[in-house]
């Protein structure tokens, strides 16, 4: 009796997928502080979306328009990273630290000194040895594409884009999902050890995640019978979240002299010090000035009380050297 030819298993392609421990390795080699990894879609986007579109309804964002955003099907582009960027499977959220070993907003100054918000006091040195004032964005969009050129390096092609603060993604809401901090009552990022003087960037990729919230091997693979086909097994497994730990602590909202914290974990920026001086275009009410004190290019006072800023260390990062004097910049 003649047996039929066995049929040919299907074969099996290895796609490489980025670990949580690598990603923050490459990112730490690149000149960042800390990285963490997330998988898109997160587990709280929905929540994180309908959270920011309330926000803007109330009309909380001033006259940051391009906030409010949409794209032709009327979502909000911010709202989730899957609008404008329907490739990315993947966020590297980066935090670059900005602590300075300076006086605080809140210390006792001379009456004719105004305050400028310690993330422009960052610089650099020339050649002879001359501080000059240094632009974050162009600083972290170097270690950005640096750490995207080792990815390419390790992966091959895929598809990325980086951001610092000028891209449509909550750069916030995508830390706590990676889990580098969680929002404090005054609405920043509170990372456990580095407190909230950060700067963060994020770079989105088409980089399947796995591994997240373990040590693991430095690559992973994912298996499938069709590399052409979209990966239908479940989705790994989310970043550990660091929980919210400002307690009854409420120094924030104590503090601030406009009343721009309307309740914990609350922030009207149309009252905000940072907004007004900075993002707002227009006269800024009268009702709003005597608040406003001597802070003339920002305000740091909701992070200058927060007790986890005191615990946080100076940033040792050689492009951030704090100048000692400052001028405003101009807008």
């Amino acid at each position: 009796m003649e047996h039929p030819s066995p049929q040919p298993e299907a074969s099996i392609t290895a796609v490489p997928v980025l670990t949580a421990e690598w990603a923050r390795t490459l990112a730490l080699e690149a000149g960042f502080a800390e990285a963490g990894v997330v998988a898109l879609p997160y587990l709280k986007e929905a929540r994180d979306a309908a959270r920011f579109e309330e926000w803007l309804g109330a009309g909380r964002a001033g006259t940051m328009r391009y906030l409010s955003r949409r794209a032709e099907n009327g979502q909000l582009l911010r709202a989730r990273v899957a609008v404008s960027f329907r490739w990315a499977k993947s966020a590297i959220v980066c935090l670059a630290g900005y602590h300075a070993a300076q006086p605080r907003s809140t210390d006792a100054a001379a009456e004719d000194a105004g305050w400028i918000a310690r993330y422009a006091w960052s610089g650099r040195r020339d050649a002879a040895g001359t501080l000059h004032p240094s632009d974050y964005h162009k600083v972290l969009r170097k270690r950005v594409r640096a750490l995207e050129a080792r990815l390419h390096k390790q992966f091959g092609s895929f598809e990325a884009r980086g951001f610092v603060d000028t891209g449509p993604v909550v750069e916030r809401s995508l830390a706590t999902a990676a889990g580098l901090g969680w929002i404090g009552k005054n609405t920043c990022l509170i990372h456990p050890k580095l407190g909230s003087y950060g700067f963060l960037a994020v770079l989105l990729t088409s980089l399947e995640v796995d591994n997240l919230g373990a040590p693991g091997p430095a690559l992973g693979t994912w298996e499938t019978s069709d590399p052409n086909q979209a990966r239908s097994s479940p989705a790994p497994s989310p970043a550990p979240l660091v929980p919210d730990r400002c307690g009854s602590c409420r120094r924030c909202l104590d503090a601030c002299p406009t009343g721009a914290l309307t309740a914990p974990y609350r922030m009207d920026a149309r009252r905000c010090i940072a907004y007004l001086t900075i993002e707002h275009r227009g006269p800024i009410g009268e009702n709003l000035r005597e608040g406003m004190g001597r802070q003339i290019l920002g305000c740091d006072i909701c992070q200058d009380v927060c007790p986890w800023n005191r615990r946080a260390p100076i940033a040792a990062d050689p492009t951030g050297e704090s100048r000692a004097r400052c001028s405003r910049p101009a807008r």
